[in-house]
């Protein structure tokens, strides 16, 4: 069991270095029968660092079948399908609003919800987060690109909102103004 420990420690300092080498110790960790769940966890991570996200999904499902708490690992997963673009599995992990405040979670149900062309969702998620912190960038940048597709799936009434909330984020000066300006003077033209 000792080993097996010493073999998870290894793997997570590898892991906090983005070294790929950590799968090698999680799988090793996970051969001299540590507890399974956690590093299974941990194996998934670093199979998703090394960009490896189909296995990364299933070890993430093997530690949920292990015992980790779904609210755990059902970001993580949904943030992988969204990576490989599956978004129909994406959503399907993530079925309803996670109950949570937590900010990660929150951001990632919004992008199922836009993957899947269920934009108003999202905007109503990102819209709470919003409330409680106007400077979040990337949610910010989430939201204008949530009532961007709703303007493209059809539904004009989002036009006005789409150029209120592109021109704040541009103004906050956001990593991808020069899209947000691009889809601006689209819908001006």
């Amino acid at each position: 069991f000792e080993e097996g420990v010493r073999a998870s420690l290894t793997g997570m300092a590898l892991l906090a270095l983005a070294n790929p080498a950590a799968a090698f110790e999680f799988q090793r960790a996970i051969t001299l029968e540590t507890p399974p769940a956690p590093v299974q966890f941990l194996l998934a991570a670093s199979r998703a660092l090394s960009g490896r996200d189909q296995e990364a999904i299933a070890g993430w499902q093997a530690a949920r079948a292990a015992g980790f708490a779904p609210a755990l690992v059902d970001g993580v997963i949904a943030e992988s399908y969204l990576r490989i673009k599956d978004f129909p599995r994406a959503a399907a992990v993530m079925p309803v609003r996670p109950s949570s405040r937590d900010r990660a979670e929150l951001m990632t149900f919004a992008a199922t919800r836009i993957a899947v062309g269920r934009e108003a969702e999202a905007v109503t998620v990102l819209d709470d987060l919003l409330a409680g912190n106007p400077g979040d960038l990337d949610a910010r940048w989430l939201l204008v690109h949530a009532v961007y597709a709703q303007i493209v799936n059809g539904d004009s009434s989002a036009r006005d909102r789409f150029l209120i909330e592109a021109a704040r984020y541009v103004a906050a000066n956001g990593a991808h103004r020069a899209l947000a300006s691009a889809w601006r003077e689209a819908l001006l033209r």
